[in-house]
């Protein structure tokens, strides 16, 4: 897959309504990366008090999902580590459009610059 030499820095979400509803939200994207790190950091700090629901939530949930699926290994530092890796990877990609849906009226779009 090809690849920009810069990273996005800047993902803008726009929504249309209409006429005269426009809003444009600008989001830095090192913002987001720095609260993925913000959370990752406070599921370590309440790692002792998870692991005891973690093991009531498997027994409970164990019939309604699927015996072959493995969650005995569960790992929330893996869940943000990979979220981080995803997240790093789809900057990686330079100016794109990621989200472009127009039904009737309204209008959204998600690009990365």
């Amino acid at each position: 897959m090809l690849t920009s030499k810069k990273t996005s820095k800047i993902m803008l979400i726009k929504v249309k309504h209409g006429k005269y509803i426009r809003l444009t939200i600008p989001i830095v994207l090192s913002v987001i990366d720095e609260l993925i790190e913000a959370f990752e950091e406070v599921t370590w700090v309440l790692k002792p008090l998870i692991f005891p629901l973690k093991n009531k939530v498997i027994k409970w949930k164990l019939d309604d999902i699927v015996s072959n699926i493995s969650i005995e290994d569960f790992s929330v530092d893996e869940i943000f580590k990979l979220i981080h890796e995803l997240f790093n990877e789809v900057r990686k990609h330079g100016r794109y459009k990621m989200i472009d849906v127009d039904v009737g009226d309204i209008k959204v779009l998600v690009e990365f610059y």
